[in-house]
């Protein structure tokens, strides 16, 4: 597998096990997406092999996760499902060697099906609205098969991308009374574009909050200074 980074840090950001998890990451190199806005990180977006980043099977990578000894691992990029057959393996894996119940967060870009393979780990999955320019990107089946174990995060920039957010949730995610089974929905302010009050303010004045579970997502590593 083509890695950037394994590290340990926390889940600055909000997921089905709780934000501010101390977690171990697998950061996967290389993005098919390219967004407007700065990307969080930007050295994993390039599919080349570089002086930068590394190769490792997946069992060099449970001998990585072993060393540095967190109860949880959480997987990035780039884009992880860019490196699909790799990566199912090593989720695959993990289990084996650390427990059933051992937490795994994936987190994806939203431009790949998750279709036949969306329960086998907790999602994290954004969907990119106007502002990102890669709408046109997003894949449906990356969000079809979430539950109630995963999240969709929507990263929002302006009142447009805000009321992208909401009509995509009504539109993929009708309310029934058969089918309740949501994913949490994570509203993001772009960093240093619009305020967490600002986004928030909306959040309060949408129904939204009052039909489904929705969180407001500060990126705490940032506040904190990790990486």
């Amino acid at each position: 597998m083509l890695i950037n980074s394994i590290f340990n840090s926390i889940d600055g950001e909000v997921n089905h096990f709780g934000q501010g998890m101390l977690t171990t990451f697998i950061r996967l190199q290389g993005c098919n997406l390219n967004c407007k806005w700065p990307c969080d990180t930007p050295q994993a977006q390039s599919k080349l092999r570089t002086s930068e980043n590394f190769e490792l099977t997946p069992m060099e990578i449970i001998k990585q996760i072993k060393i540095l000894g967190r109860k949880k691992v959480t997987i990035t990029g780039g884009e992880p499902l860019t490196q699909r057959k790799e990566l199912l393996r090593l989720v695959e894996m993990i289990p084996k060697f650390f427990g059933w119940d051992f937490p795994i967060t994936i987190e994806t870009n939203g431009s790949k099906s998750l279709k036949g393979i969306s329960d086998v780990a907790s999602w994290v999955v954004d969907y990119k609205l106007p502002s990102s320019g890669m709408e046109d990107s997003m894949n449906y089946d990356a969000f079809r098969y979430l539950n109630n174990r995963d999240v969709v995060k929507f990263v929002i920039q302006t009142k447009e991308d805000f009321n992208k957010a909401t009509q995509t949730i009504e539109e993929i995610w009708p309310i029934s009374e058969d089918v309740m089974d949501f994913p949490l929905f994570a509203f993001s302010p772009v960093y240093k574009k619009i305020t967490p009050a600002r986004l928030l303010s909306w959040l309060n004045e949408s129904p939204i909050p009052k039909l489904y579970k929705t969180a407001l997502n500060i990126q705490l590593h940032k506040i904190i200074g990790l990486p």
